[in-house]
């Protein structure tokens, strides 16, 4: 009994090594491309490293994340990795902002398959869920919206910026 027990503590912790792999302390090489950094993330997914993924799609955000369809791949994969994870409200949010980004994007600017995937993504979240974020999201807009305290009116402060505009004071 006791021998079992050392033996099913053994492999579980022996799992339990294998399966956490550490983020990396230095950051990909600068040269290397998106479709580089990817793989490394894929990769890191495929053998559930969950971590190291996310910061694989997090350095592809910072390095190309102002090329649209790179935004839109890193910030899939990232909602696709946390609601794997079960984490509803980062998923959520990414999810949605995908799907705006394809209805206000040209059509077939974009690769097709993320519209997709972001909508059967979001489909998996359990109702509840949906409900409490959109409820969350809904309350944080109109907090914003009530937090402009509307004490300078826009057009009043573009006339006082025209009233003192001096050309003549870019000069020298």
């Amino acid at each position: 009994m006791k021998r079992s027990r050392f033996t099913v503590l053994f492999i579980a912790a022996t799992m339990a090594f294998y399966s956490c792999e550490s983020i990396p302390k230095e950051p990909p090489p600068s040269d290397m491309t998106d479709r580089e950094i990817i793989q490394l993330a894929q990769s890191a997914y495929d053998k559930n490293y969950y971590n190291v993924a996310e910061y694989y799609y997090k350095i592809l955000l910072q390095r190309y994340g102002n090329y649209t369809n790179d935004y839109v791949e890193g910030r899939f994969e990232l909602a696709h990795l946390y609601l794997k994870q079960k984490k509803y409200d980062k998923a959520v949010p990414m999810l949605q902002e995908i799907i705006d980004i394809y209805e206000t994007s040209t059509p077939g600017s974009l690769p097709g398959e993320y519209i997709i995937l972001a909508k059967s993504d979001l489909a998996k979240v359990p109702e509840k869920k949906m409900a409490e974020i959109e409820a969350r999201i809904q309350k944080d807009a109109e907090a914003a919206e009530n937090s402009y305290d509307g004490s300078e009116d826009e057009e009043e402060y573009y006339e006082d910026d025209e009233e003192s505009y001096d050309p003549d004071a870019y000069y020298y």
